[in-house]
């Protein structure tokens, strides 16, 4: 009996797979042909790296006799006695270092051990990014990556405690929406439970902070836009995102925080950077984060929108509100664009807005289109953002200017109203054509 197989997908570059083929020595044949038919790695690759690991692991492909499924989607480790990189999260283990192939192969061994409930299955997640660089795929990275988060698999499914946070994976199994305990996902179970929705979440450690990512993806629907909800106590701007993917096709992601603005003292939406030079200027970032950047922007099918979601306090302090963005505000590189056919109160309201940001001055260039069409046709105020590396304060709008991002769009509405978000959500869509 070929019992069924969970895939954990690990941000090791696709033309570096050894280390990923790691768990195959515990697949059967009829699986691994299943996993090479996957599309995720040329076939011909894929079959040469498993004949490659076998090679490197014949106690681990002997010894093995069933395989065993990790239940809670760990897979991180630490080798005994080296620091821990970005990315990797140290996990007790009762197998050792796994820093060769020798404990890898331990490992393995330890991981057949288990009771048999289905396979274990690591493959490389292909990236737009660029595969030389070092700071997301360090030096090594496949072989280490790949024997650290095998081992730490090994240790759970022996019985091991303690920190079962993973390193950078995404679990390509969609998860069972009524076992997600988190407000916002309970929230919105109705409308997650459609058909073609599958909720799957990403988890990485950098600069000492473990984030958790809900990936909330439209299968039926293929391609659109990619949808961003940074702040986990803005309830409106999710319930927006679901409605967007369910509507629209595309992917939400959101950053758990326990329904705080904050995570562990970082602004979500102020960590995006990936390097020293253009974190400098980032008061609110206390370090590059990398990782962190590409876990949520290789989501982005090429050219598609970026739609940030968020909401705001009511007003802000220089008019006696509470919030710190408004189209009454002023000065700090933006300028508020009013439409004079704003159809209902909500939509008028200073608080509600679509934001645009780019390197140009206001009201020229690539955004003046989109100004017009949302102020003159659409009846949506629009407040423009403009950024040069001197002002970049590492927010996503900030980093899709600076780095050629387009198109980006991010609606901003006041606590709670979903309705009026919904609206310009779809006025949005109708302006980018989508269906």
């Amino acid at each position: 009996m070929i019992r069924p197989y969970r895939v954990f997908v690990f941000r090791l570059s696709a033309s570096s797979c050894v280390a990923a083929i790691l768990a195959l020595t515990l697949l059967p044949h009829q699986a691994e042909a299943g996993f090479c038919g996957g599309g995720l790695i040329e076939e011909k690759r894929c079959k040469a790296a498993i004949d490659i690991m076998r090679d490197l692991l014949p106690q681990a492909a002997a010894e093995t006799t069933q395989p065993v499924e990790a239940t809670s989607g760990t897979a991180s480790g630490a080798a005994a006695g080296n620091p821990v990189p970005d990315g990797l999260l140290p996990a007790p283990s009762r197998i050792g270092a796994a820093s060769d192939e020798t404990s890898a192969a331990a490992g393995a061994t330890a991981v057949s051990s288990g009771d048999p409930s289905g396979a274990v299955v690591f493959v490389p997640y292909p990236t737009e990014r660029p595969r030389n660089n070092k700071a997301l795929y360090p030096q090594n990275a496949a072989l280490k990556d790949g024997a650290l988060a095998f081992q730490s698999v090994a240790a759970q499914s022996a019985g091991a405690g303690g920190d079962r946070i993973s390193g950078p994976y995404l679990s390509d199994v969609c998860l069972d929406v009524d076992s997600i305990t988190e407000k916002d996902i309970a929230g919105q179970r109705a409308a997650l439970k459609k058909s073609g929705i599958c909720v799957t979440e990403t988890r990485l450690a950098e600069n000492g902070r473990r984030w958790r990512l809900f990936m909330i993806e439209n299968r039926s629907k293929g391609a659109g836009p990619l949808f961003v909800v940074p702040h986990d106590n803005e309830d409106a701007a999710f319930a927006t995102g679901v409605y967007g993917v369910a509507t629209y096709g595309g992917t939400l992601i959101a950053v758990e925080a326990g329904e705080q603005r904050l995570f562990e003292g970082q602004d979500p939406n102020r960590n995006f950077s990936t390097s020293s030079t253009a974190a400098k200027s980032c008061r609110a970032q206390r370090a590059p984060a990398p990782l962190y950047t590409e876990a949520i922007l290789s989501r982005r099918r090429s050219g598609a929108a970026i739609i940030a979601l968020h909401s705001n306090a009511n007003g802000w302090s220089g008019n006696g509100g509470s919030g710190n963005i408004s189209t009454r505000k002023t000065g700090g590189g933006t300028k508020p664009f009013i439409s004079a056919i704003a159809r209902s109160r909500r939509l008028a309201d200073e608080d509600t807005m679509i934001i645009l940001a780019g390197t140009g001055e206001a009201g020229k260039g690539p955004a003046a289109r989109a100004i017009r069409h949302f102020t003159e046709k659409a009846g949506v105020n629009v407040l423009y953002e403009q950024v040069n590396p001197r002002n970049n304060d590492c927010s996503l709008s900030n980093y899709a200017a600076l780095n050629n991002i387009d198109p980006y769009f991010n609606i901003e509405v006041e606590d709670g109203d979903t309705k009026t978000q919904k609206l310009i959500l779809d006025a949005l869509a109708d302006y980018l054509g989508l269906k």
